[in-house]
């Protein structure tokens, strides 16, 4: 799910000096990301030409339904990449009205774009109308409520159906903070780069240092600072250890990381 939209509060404790390597990992992956990127826009077509055994839309907006196309189509790449296929048909719906046992939960379009039904795999979304009249600081590292940000967040909300229709744990469900893991890494590497590039200027800039290992990559962190775990976890991707990590996830012989105790 992604994360309460409501504006980012930065810990001190978090505020370490930038280190001018971060990006390192990122130029290195560039022949990949670029190859990964060519696939996804191969892939990405009008939503009618999304197949109905694939893709399950409920919208009144047509716009919201082409954005789903394309959300999917990104997932399904970045899945794909690392030998991942879709196993069942995603389901989408577009609205406002979430529902009563979530809203009961705080889970409202006005603090939350986009989550998925844990027990059903369903995604909801908020429109994209509604999402585009949204300030900048109710958004990714406050960029703004682009088109390109929203199917972004469509394509992370796709990313927990499929990772969770490839869990290969002894759980009936895959852990949570995995999960966001691998939607996060998927969210930011199908992302268009202007965008993507402006997500890891606007990391660099709040002097935020990347993931150091899978003991980072925990619930607690997620939960104080969410739009760095999402960096954080592209960013680790990116890396050898960070790829086997998010097969380990999806195989499920990777196990959760218990939050610190600050």
């Amino acid at each position: 799910m992604l994360g309460p939209i409501l504006p980012l509060v930065v810990s001190a404790a978090l505020a370490a000096p930038w280190d001018a390597s971060l990006l390192d990992g990122a130029k290195a992956f560039r022949f990949g990301a670029t190859a990964l990127e060519e696939s996804v826009r191969q892939r990405s077509v009008p939503a009618q030409a999304c197949p109905a055994e694939s893709l399950e839309v409920s919208a009144q907006d047509p716009k919201d339904a082409a954005i789903a196309c394309k959300g999917l189509r990104r997932a399904e790449a970045f899945m794909a990449s690392l030998g991942y296929p879709p196993k069942a048909k995603v389901r989408i719906s577009f609205t406002e009205d979430y529902p009563e046992r979530f809203v009961k939960m705080g889970v409202t379009p006005d603090r939350v774009h986009g989550f998925v039904d844990p027990d059903t795999l369903d995604v909801y979304m908020s429109p994209f109308a509604r999402f585009s009249k949204l300030p900048a600081e109710n958004t990714l590292l406050d960029l703004g409520a682009s088109e390109e940000m929203f199917v972004s967040y469509v394509a992370h909300e796709i990313l927990h159906v499929l990772a969770g229709q490839n869990y290969g744990g002894s759980s009936k469900k895959m852990p949570k903070i995995l999960s966001e893991y691998a939607a996060y890494a998927g969210q930011l590497a199908t992302m268009d780069e202007p965008l993507r590039q402006k997500v890891l200027e606007a990391f660099r800039v709040r002097k935020w240092e990347p993931f150091e290992g899978p003991q980072d990559v925990n619930l607690g962190y997620h939960n104080m600072n969410p739009h760095g775990f999402a960096v954080k976890s592209y960013l680790y991707h990116l890396t050898p250890e960070g790829r086997e990590y998010l097969r380990g996830a999806l195989d499920g012989t990777v196990r959760e990381t218990p939050s610190p105790e600050w």
